[in-house]
């Protein structure tokens, strides 16, 4: 593999069509890595063919500045699939709408999980409130997505792990573990970037605000078990967006 010229890697490559196969592509060896480092094009052409204009066009992906990255990001979006039946995701793939549906608490999960390394995504709740509870954490596979009532679903049993935006309070198996962040006086707001930085190999999830970094929310989570980006959410039309970073920037 290594003798293969740059001409004829590219040539190969014009015949890979989805991101993953790229990203592993990678892997194959150190030349083919270094190629694919630095050959933005051919990231750019399958995200040209895989990704729809409104996905391609959105602002949320300003952060990002590669192909590759954007093409990552889609890959690690909201699931279109697993989520409650009175949300959907939008055109643009970043962004959920919960339907105004009375006396139901609605949840979502990535497509991605991850179970090792280091992980950042950012999530943005554009409104129109919270209501009486909002929640940004993560969950595994086995965590409810849907519940009745106005109850805080996420970090509602011992499947998920979340923040509380209402209220300011981490929640676990059914309980409020704490006020967080530990400062009274930071809250987080509408429109306001919300950044989640999980680490799979030491176990931990922490957040920040437009940057600010607010401390390691949760402790011993799960090893070796897929970890996905979830929120749950009551208020009607509600909308949130999720945009994956690759790795933390904050922490």
């Amino acid at each position: 593999m290594e003798s293969l010229s740059e001409d004829l890697l590219s040539l190969i490559f014009s015949y890979v069509f989805t991101a993953k196969d790229l990203c592993q592509c990678t892997s194959v060896c150190r030349k083919w890595k270094n190629l694919l480092d630095s050959r933005n094009d051919i990231w750019q052409r399958i995200l040209d063919q895989s990704t729809p204009s409104e996905f391609r066009e959105d602002a949320l992906l300003r952060g990002l500045q590669s192909a590759r990255a954007k093409l990552i990001a889609f890959e690690c979006g909201w699931s279109e699939v697993d989520h409650s039946e009175n949300i959907y995701v939008k055109e643009n793939k970043l962004t959920l709408h919960r339907n105004p549906v009375a006396q139901s608490t609605d949840a979502i999960r990535g497509k991605a999980g991850f179970s090792s390394g280091e992980h950042y995504w950012i999530i943005t709740w554009h409104g129109p409130n919270f209501g009486s509870s909002a929640i940004v954490g993560i969950a595994t596979k086995h965590a409810r997505i849907q519940e009745k009532g106005y109850v805080p679903l996420l970090g509602g049993d011992d499947q998920s792990w979340g923040w509380d935006l209402s209220e300011s309070v981490i929640r676990y198996g059914g309980e409020v573990l704490r006020k967080y962040p530990s400062d009274s006086a930071i809250k987080a707001g509408i429109g306001q970037k919300i950044g989640v930085n999980l680490d799979a190999n030491r176990g931990t999830l922490a957040f920040d605000i437009e940057g600010k970094y607010l401390g390691i929310a949760f402790f011993d989570l799960p090893h070796n078990v897929p970890l996905y980006p979830a929120v749950s959410a009551v208020y009607g039309n509600t909308e949130v967006s999720l945009v994956y970073c690759g790795t933390p920037i904050v922490g």
